[in-house]
């Protein structure tokens, strides 16, 4: 999967609050983590980091670094080196304003927004 298509499958994966957490990759319905097991159908909600793990096809913490890179330019942009961090600290609407700026990046090709 292209990047930009993940992105924005990730970006609609989360964008209704209640498919959407923080602190790990992904928990179930009542809100139990589900650390290691992203693909697992009790998967309810997810991390930004967690959001891109599932529409890749991705389930392992191993794999995050991509994905994490991914998200980087825009967190930075946004006040945070780590994406994980914005998602954790700053909640769901700061959240999907990174994945918007995100993709608005890689739609212009732009590594960084002056």
């Amino acid at each position: 999967m292209e990047k930009l298509e993940a992105l924005k499958k990730a970006r609609e994966l989360i964008k209704d609050k209640k498919h959407w957490c923080d602190t790990y990759f992904a928990r179930t319905e009542s809100g139990i983590p589900i650390p290691r097991h992203i693909q697992s159908t009790e998967a309810y909600s997810f991390c930004a980091i967690g959001a891109l793990l599932r529409v890749t096809g991705h389930g392992h913490q191993t794999l995050t670094g991509e994905h994490r890179a991914w998200l980087r330019p825009a967190s930075l942009r946004l006040g945070y080196h780590d994406p994980a961090d914005l998602n954790n600290n700053e909640g769901h609407e700061k959240t999907l304003e990174m994945f918007d700026l995100a993709i608005c990046m890689e739609e212009c090709n732009l590594e960084e927004l002056v």
